[in-house]
């Protein structure tokens, strides 16, 4: 099983059209942010897929300046792009839905 993250341009091209297939056995850690609305919001709208070799969490991708956006969906991240609060509040949900199920994936030992 997979997962597929998928960026796509709306009015403004900030994101690129990519598509990302992570599998579920290299997915080390799932982090879901789940910063304010706004254009101007300091943290991103996220649920972010840790696979190794990355290190790199959401906070030190906002923080280098050189790190683009666009390049978010290379590292694992799907941004929610709310178009409202309670668009929002349902794509936490989802997101929850999701980081517990990897979680529970990741805590069943392997068949012998």
């Amino acid at each position: 099983m997979v997962l597929t993250t998928r960026s796509e341009s709306r009015l403004m091209p900030v994101y690129g059209n990519k598509t990302r297939v992570i599998p579920l056995k290299d997915i080390k850690r799932v982090v879901i942010s789940s910063g304010g609305m706004g254009f101007f919001a300091r943290h991103p709208n996220a649920i972010h897929f840790i696979t190794q070799p990355s290190a790199r969490t959401l906070d030190d991708m906002l923080r280098d300046q050189r790190f683009h956006s666009a390049d978010y969906i290379d590292e694992g991240v799907q941004q929610f792009c709310p178009v409202s609060q309670a668009d929002l509040t349902e794509k936490l949900a989802v997101a929850a839905q999701i980081k517990a199920y990897i979680e529970q994936r990741m805590d069943v030992p392997a068949a012998p």
